[in-house]
């Protein structure tokens, strides 16, 4: 339904997210920029991508936030570590491929950075 938040996160996977019907906002974030993100458990961040608390994660405020509207029959590339908050803009069917014909899951407990 409209307003469904998939949280700040990101995948150990590469994906391909395909829009059927309806619109979703999605703000994408470099993981070279983990270190502003709060990781939490897993691969999940504590801070709330749709209302982030400032006071209590200051350092999201300087994260570089891509944003972008996926609309119906489109599709987005995301590739493995690259964070991500998704947030249906109204009611809407999305499907997400993570199948390739290539080996597309990676361990790590943070995602390397070399600055």
């Amino acid at each position: 339904p409209k307003g469904t938040i998939t949280p700040l996160h990101h995948d150990p996977v590469n994906l391909i997210l395909a829009q059927v019907s309806g619109r979703k906002l999605i703000k994408l974030i470099s993981p070279q920029q983990t270190p502003l993100l709060y990781n939490h458990v897993g691969v999940f961040s504590k801070v709330d991508g749709e209302n982030p608390d400032y006071d209590k994660y200051p350092l999201y405020k300087d994260a570089k936030i891509i944003e972008v509207i996926l609309e119906p029959g489109e599709a987005i590339f995301i590739p493995v570590g690259w964070w991500h908050h998704v947030k249906s803009l109204e009611v809407s069917i999305s499907v997400s491929f993570t199948n390739f014909v290539f080996p597309n899951y990676y361990e790590w407990k943070y995602p390397h950075i070399n600055w």
